[in-house]
């Protein structure tokens, strides 16, 4: 179908899954996932964390977890590599406040797309 973008900077991004991690490139990204205790402030000290290393947070989402009723799975995107020393002392720091927390991939970030 012609023109069913509504947003003419709209891209299409894939990703290459594997075993191993992509190397930093200076312009990364990192996604995690993490669940938190179900108790009041404990979003705040994981994302705490984020702040306290210096790392921007570029996107945050929750789920409902499949394992229990009232837990939930946090995705954010951080700005860095996971090899990068701020990242890797946030993922540090957010492991002793979290129940979970998975590094899902380090990737570079989007650049504009290029008109074709």
């Amino acid at each position: 179908a012609a023109n069913i973008e509504d947003n003419p900077r709209n891209a299409t991004r894939f990703f290459v899954l594997g075993r191993e991690s992509a190397k930093p490139t200076g312009a990364d990204r990192t996604s995690l996932m993490f669940v938190t205790a179900h108790r009041a402030g404990a979003l705040v000290e994981a994302l705490l964390a984020v702040q306290k290393n210096g790392v921007n947070l570029s996107m945050i989402t929750s789920r409902p977890s499949a394992a229990s009723t009232g837990e939930y799975n946090f995705f954010v995107d951080l700005d860095g590599h996971a090899e990068d020393e701020p990242v890797r002392a946030t993922i540090d720091e957010m492991r002793r406040h979290c129940n979970t927390v998975r590094v899902l991939g380090s990737y570079p970030k989007p650049t504009e797309a290029v008109a074709a």
